[in-house]
């Protein structure tokens, strides 16, 4: 969804609209391949497109103050997003008559805010984020996510679309998941409710392509 932080989530086939709908105001609807990459594959980049997956559309209204010939220069952004899948998925407990699981839909929203800490005389500047999120507890083990961070633009000479990036997670186990563990018997990871991450990461812009750019990014977690 951005150029800056999104360095710390998986790579996937997508497609954006956005739309300005004023110096400081903007819109975008995005649609994403529900589960990125092949799950059987964790080694390499793959791109999977498959009916049983579904899609991930993504609603975002954001607000900024800063350069407005350059949204991407802004010194303050403040965004707020809505998500859903297409596929209804599995609940983690319940089940219908039958004994299957009762299928639900599955969204969440998300608030983003971004503030320039820091702009060198050559354009590098490092910014910092903060980011929450939060799921649909019936289907999802992670029921809401704090992120905090730091990305560093241009961090090498020459390159000054590049983006070097710290941030640290922090997310809060739902009750349905923690029910599972207890009755799988890991009482002990059912009892700390929650799990930490750090990650690193460096976004590199290889050349323009049509118009756009070629990106790849690499992490550490």
């Amino acid at each position: 969804l951005r150029r800056d932080y999104d360095f710390l989530e998986p790579s996937g086939l997508g497609l954006r609209v956005r739309g300005e709908l004023n110096d400081q105001l903007y819109g975008q609807v995005v649609v994403l391949d529900a589960v990125p990459g092949n799950p059987n594959k964790s080694k390499g980049t793959h791109v999977r497109l498959s009916s049983k997956e579904g899609a991930l559309w993504v609603g975002e209204l954001g607000w900024r103050l800063g350069d407005a010939s350059d949204a991407e220069k802004a010194v303050t952004k403040v965004s707020v997003g809505l998500w859903r899948y297409s596929k209804k998925q599995d609940d983690q407990t319940e089940v219908d008559v039958n004994g299957d699981p009762t299928r639900r839909t599955n969204n969440g929203f998300y608030i983003l805010g971004e503030q320039e800490l820091l702009r060198h005389d050559d354009g590098r500047r490092l910014m910092g984020f903060v980011r929450y999120g939060a799921a649909d507890e019936d289907v999802n083990a992670i029921k809401d996510d704090l992120m905090a961070g730091v990305t560093l633009e241009g961090p090498f000479a020459g390159r000054p679309d590049d983006i070097l990036g710290f941030g640290v997670s922090r997310v809060r186990m739902s009750q349905k998941s923690q029910d599972n563990q207890v009755s799988a018997g890991d009482r002990l990871h059912a009892e700390s409710h929650g799990r930490g991450a750090f990650c690193l990461g460096h976004r590199r812009v290889f050349g323009d392509v049509l118009g756009g750019n070629i990106q790849g990014h690499f992490e550490h977690l």
